[in-house]
């Protein structure tokens, strides 16, 4: 990936384990990072999710293409 392609609104990104792994956290702790994201008892799943509606209503390009991508997996 290129400096480019790794900046969101001019924006350098770091995936999330890009940031906890050089913080010295080991890989069973960015493992369970990781896992209380997605299943600890907080909003971040609706956060997450109306992120993602954002930005699917704003691209109408990737949800056209997401919408083809989930066709084809019912096929």
């Amino acid at each position: 990936m290129t400096d480019e392609e790794d900046k969101v609104n001019g924006i350098k990104t770091t995936p999330y384990p890009g940031g906890l792994l050089p913080a010295g956290l080991s890989i069973p702790e960015t493992r369970a990072q990781y896992k209380d994201l997605i299943f600890a008892d907080t909003n971040s799943t609706g956060t997450h999710l109306s992120s993602v509606m954002f930005y699917l209503a704003k691209h109408p390009e990737a949800l056209e293409r997401l919408g083809g991508e989930m066709a084809r997996k019912k096929e």
